[in-house]
């Protein structure tokens, strides 16, 4: 069965605040999200998967940032 986290959760993973999550949300920035009634939930094996496809592999990929 798959584990769910929330928005504190995923801020906490990606090392930013929460209002930082709403605004990625808003903004269709976040990895694919549930949202049985108010809560937002993450499926934390979505999020590993979209980490890992933001991989940076070299410094010139982060000037581009």
């Amino acid at each position: 069965m798959s584990e769910f986290i929330g928005i504190e959760e995923l801020a906490e993973i990606l090392g930013c605040s929460r209002k930082t999550i709403q605004n990625r949300i808003s903004a269709g920035d976040v990895p694919k999200y549930y949202k049985p009634g108010r809560r937002v939930l993450f499926d934390k094996s979505e999020v590993d998967r979209w980490i890992r496809k933001h991989q940076v592999n070299s410094v010139s990929n982060l000037r581009d940032c």
